[in-house]
């Protein structure tokens, strides 16, 4: 969770809650604008970077791409942006597609996405924002778990297991020189991200701190911050030496000003050297490490929990699927990937105080640093 319009929401609550937030917050990342321009339009299908860019972009990339390690017990983990269009519920709705108020199509598809779409377009998932256990059905059903494993989640997590292992799948942005992060001198390197899209996001607020990371299924008394669509990401700094490329540093987002700029050497590698990520219980910031994580902005007073104990999916990065946001249709879609009902992603049809359920995301193209990317592309 780290977007614009979450920034609004945390500074908010960090108001109603604590009633301070605390000055010095990670500045926020960014780029000139140097990185690779997407190529748009288009059937938008999600081919593996080996098949669609340079063999050297596709060695470098998968090169450094991280592994990610995440709870069993969180309810959605990174998939394709396709998988999440597969959802339906119960009575056969799917993800429709709304502009301008109007719904497009019921069935909305990679195509349907285009880059020349009003920006108040966005997607509206069949289950309800704020239902949990409602949405998560919708999206392993559309990913072909049966009926009887979803209605047996979480004593029988095998067919998950295998669901997950199936569909996992992390996206690729080669930003190319010029990019800041962390307020340090990092223009000179090469800034290789990767982006991961998960369902749902819901941050765990009233939590029983002693048992979240252990039971964080009992542990977690409520959620705010809901929206459909969670982009994060983390980025792998290298340096050209020789004919190759050295890591120096990873940059791991949180939330939206708290991401930390992480010594490559200070990052745990998996055996096969690929950087090791822990994204956090529900809302997916990524952390180096397991545990409880204080957060940065609120005094203390509000925790990222990593939740490690009951069992763990691995994506490797030597293997996971890896797509090259600069070669699929949808990546400068001016749209937001979950139910909004304005432009701004801080209000919500189920909630029109933007207080607890907010706007999806944009594209990880539309956001963040890449803020220019799409610019170029015109």
């Amino acid at each position: 969770m780290a977007w614009a319009g979450e920034m609004r929401w945390w500074a908010a609550l960090a108001v109603a809650a604590v009633g301070v937030v605390l000055a010095g917050c990670t500045p926020p990342p960014s780029c000139i604008g140097a990185g690779a321009i997407p190529r748009t339009g288009g059937s938008g299908s999600e081919q593996d970077i080996s098949l669609t860019s340079s063999p050297q972009v596709a060695r470098l990339a998968r090169e450094f791409a991280p592994t990610v390690e995440m709870s069993t017990l969180d309810r959605f983990w990174p998939v394709s942006v396709a998988s999440v269009l597969s959802e339906r519920d119960p009575y056969g709705d799917h993800v429709s597609l709304v502009s301008g108020g109007v719904t497009v199509t019921d069935h909305a598809t990679l195509a349907d996405l285009k880059s020349t779409a009003p920006d108040n377009s966005y997607l509206n998932f069949p289950a309800g924002l704020a239902d949990k256990s409602g949405q998560m059905g919708a999206f392993l059903r559309g990913i072909g778990v049966p009926e009887s494993a979803i209605a047996d989640w979480p004593k029988d997590l095998a067919p998950v297991r295998k669901a997950a292992e199936r569909t996992g799948e992390i996206y690729f942005y080669d930003a190319g020189t010029g990019c800041s992060y962390g307020g340090q001198r990092t223009q000179g390197y090469r800034a290789l991200q990767y982006w991961f899209y998960y369902a749902l996001n819901y941050y765990p607020m009233t939590v029983d701190t002693p048992t979240m990371l252990s039971d964080p299924l009992a542990a977690d008394g409520s959620d705010v911050d809901l929206h459909e669509g969670d982009w994060e990401h983390v980025t792998v700094l290298v340096e050209q030496e020789g004919s190759g490329y050295v890591p120096k540093f990873v940059w791991m987002a949180r939330h939206a000003s708290e991401g930390v700029l992480i010594p490559w050497d200070q990052v745990t590698q998996d055996p096969a050297g690929h950087p090791v990520v822990y994204p956090a219980f529900g809302g997916h910031p990524s952390y180096p490490s397991c545990g409880a994580h204080a957060r940065a902005t609120l005094a203390a007073s509000v925790y990222d929990y990593v939740v490690c104990g009951r069992g763990l999916f691995t994506f490797s990065g030597a293997s996971t699927k890896l797509v090259d946001l600069a070669r699929v249709g949808w990546s400068c879609w001016p749209g937001h990937f979950g139910t909004t009902m304005g432009t701004t992603g801080s209000d919500n049809a189920d909630d029109p105080t933007g207080q607890f359920l907010v706007g999806g995301p944009r594209s990880p193209l539309r956001q963040a640093e890449n803020s220019n990317v799409c610019k170029r592309n015109k």
